[in-house]
């Protein structure tokens, strides 16, 4: 877009009106006005303004309902002491090998 002003009646820089033609060859589609650019952009805020709030809510309630969800759990494990000792044991010692030669021990 290429604004061509027409200062042929001398009034250009002595307060009166300024005519203006622009140029629109290389544009494709039509010229849309400012406002109606401002208004699209702020519909578009609000669509997504209440997608988030819409997903926010959904995370609250989910949230709100977690707590009760995990109440009502019933968690039951059996420790096999002997398993644990030796899945523990060997990299155990390991370690303490590699600290003992370091002289952090």
């Amino acid at each position: 877009v290429t604004p061509i002003f027409d200062g042929s009646n001398g009034k250009l820089f002595s307060g009166g009106s300024i005519r203006a033609n622009v140029d629109t060859r290389g544009l494709n589609g039509s010229v849309v006005s400012l406002s109606e650019l401002m208004s699209a952009n702020e519909q578009n805020l609000i669509r997504q303004n209440s997608e988030l709030r819409t997903s926010v809510e959904k995370l609250q309630s989910e949230v709100g309902t977690l707590g009760d969800k995990i109440s009502n759990m019933q968690f039951g494990f059996y420790v096999d002491g002997k398993n644990l000792a030796k899945a523990t044991a060997k990299p155990m010692n390991q370690q303490l090998q590699i600290l003992s030669k370091r002289s952090r021990l």
